[in-house]
């Protein structure tokens, strides 16, 4: 079956039942849910679901524009998939029950993108340890990820305000020895004001983090944590003072953004490199350059270069040469650690290609460029200030070419350059601008987005502007102007 359902409102504050009590139940059939509001499903003896997705076919269901609020569950998903967009669940805020947003149960398939979760909070006491506990601890969750079970988050899902944010299950706890963890990928969103973790990873909250084993995949980067020097750690990873959400073991949070998204810019270690030439014969000598950035800024320390992806270090340098003597495609990593500890690793697949020469002729891999790092400087000027746009073009091919860049202010054609680079190389472009109007300005170079703000000069009382006389000066005109014609008119009427 094929349903869908558009603008239905369930209303289950007057439901009263023992069992479980759905609001939009999906079993066995594909469909869509579109602009739905469900809310306040509470059952006294089990539990109230808002949606639930479950007949272990593999089915899929789109939930869009809906709210769903005020009940123990707002979509459970089970041995199905379902995807959310631009959705409000918002949770019990402090009932006794459970309170849970999204509920991926084991064989789940869950994305969202542009929802808020949020008030999945448990007034009440912790249960006592038994059958039937959740292993959460009787906290509220915004997302639970349970064991076998996938969940991604992206494109600015707001997920704040709970209990725990997202809780991700451990698979192999001693239970059931042959279960795997749960897999989560939450890249772009804001994850904020969660008061126990933002994003938890394994067993139950309290216990010893040694004693996990955690079999899942948490990958957790590219958010905001609700604080410029992203999360609490609970790895000790995070070296700056923060009051971020916390994270648990085994939760991968580097870079973190530096503001919510989409507004927000990465932050901590990046790695980057280009290599030239990337193609020859046997025999090849690549020169490598490091691109590397650190966190907020520091310094990169350490380099850790892998040129043929065997897992040795081959290289401490910053920037090495590699002679590649055989045929073949090899795969290169770069691995950085900045000066705060802080570390992170890019990997370029089949980036050298050695090959033999057929009739004396080698290809030589083709100009490709690559824009970085604009910096608008200053952000914040005076009617005409000079600002400064600056950034990188990166030859990542073989051979030299040029490459024209151009600036783009408030989306009119403010400047170009032509700017020649050879292979492996970058080049530093810089334009100039002035603005004589006050307001926000919008820089866009490559693809890549600024701004600066002209802020109007400040009219000082009885002051001149620009050259002009000011309040005071023409009154003190008009009154010599006044004393003039009337001594005027005094030395006529004496001379009559």
């Amino acid at each position: 079956l094929n349903v869908v359902i558009d603008g239905l409102e369930f209303d289950g504050g007057s439901i009263t039942a023992s069992g479980d009590v759905y609001g939009i139940y999906y079993d066995n059939s594909t469909g869509g849910i579109l602009g739905a509001y469900v809310h306040d499903l509470v059952s006294s003896a089990s539990t109230g679901y808002g949606i639930a997705v479950m007949n272990h076919n593999g089915r899929t269901v789109s939930i869009s524009d809906s709210l769903i609020e005020g009940c123990q569950v707002g979509v459970y998903v089970s041995y199905d998939s379902a995807n959310l967009y631009d959705c409000t669940i918002v949770g019990m805020n402090g009932g006794d029950e459970e309170s849970i947003g999204i509920w991926a149960d084991p064989g789940a398939v869950v994305n969202a993108e542009g929802c808020d979760i949020s008030d999945c909070v448990t007034g009440g006491p912790p249960p006592a340890p038994g059958p039937g506990i959740p292993p959460w601890g009787g906290n509220g969750v915004g997302v639970v990820v349970g064991d076998e079970a996938t969940v991604e988050l992206d494109c600015c899902n707001k997920i704040h305000d709970n209990d725990i944010g997202i809780w991700v299950g451990s698979g192999s706890r001693g239970e059931e020895p042959g279960v795997s963890g749960g897999y989560l990928r939450a890249n772009n969103n804001s994850i904020y004001g969660n008061s126990d973790y933002g994003v938890y990873a394994g067993g139950a909250v309290g216990d010893e983090p040694e004693t996990i084993i955690f079999s899942g995949w948490v990958d957790c980067t590219n958010n905001y944590w609700g604080n410029v020097n992203g999360p609490q750690a609970d790895d000790g990873g995070n070296p700056f003072t923060t009051d971020g959400d916390r994270v648990g073991i085994g939760v991968d949070y580097f870079p973190w953004l530096d503001a919510p998204c989409p507004d927000g810019k990465p932050v901590g270690p990046q790695a980057d490199f280009v290599g030239a030439p990337r193609s020859g014969a046997p025999g090849l000598v690549v020169d490598f350059t490091d691109l590397s950035v650190g966190t907020l800024g520091v310094a990169v320390t350490d380099w850790a270069w892998d040129f043929t992806n065997d897992g040795t270090v081959d290289s401490t340098d910053q920037n090495p040469t590699c002679t590649y003597p055989k045929a073949g495609k090899y795969t290169v990593s770069l691995a950085i650690t900045d000066a705060l500890a802080l570390s992170d690793e890019e990997t370029k697949v089949a980036y050298i290609v050695v090959v033999k020469p057929t009739g004396g002729v080698v290809q030589v891999e083709p100009a490709s460029f690559t824009a970085s790092y604009l910096l608008v400087s200053p952000e914040v000027v005076v009617p005409n200030q000079d600002v400064e746009v600056s950034l990188n073009i990166c030859n990542t091919g073989g051979e030299r070419g040029s490459h024209t860049a151009s600036l783009y202010i408030n989306g009119e054609l403010a400047d170009s350059q032509v700017v020649g680079v050879s292979g492996g190389s970058c080049q530093q472009v810089v334009f100039h601008v002035s603005k004589a109007e006050a307001g926000t300005y919008q820089v866009l170079v490559e693809g890549m987005e600024g701004y600066f703000t002209v802020q109007a000069t400040p009219v000082q009382s009885g002051s001149a502007i620009g050259g002009g006389l000011g309040t005071a000066g023409i009154i003190a005109i008009v009154v010599v102007a006044i004393v003039l014609i009337l001594a005027l008119v005094f030395v006529l009427r004496r001379r009559e």
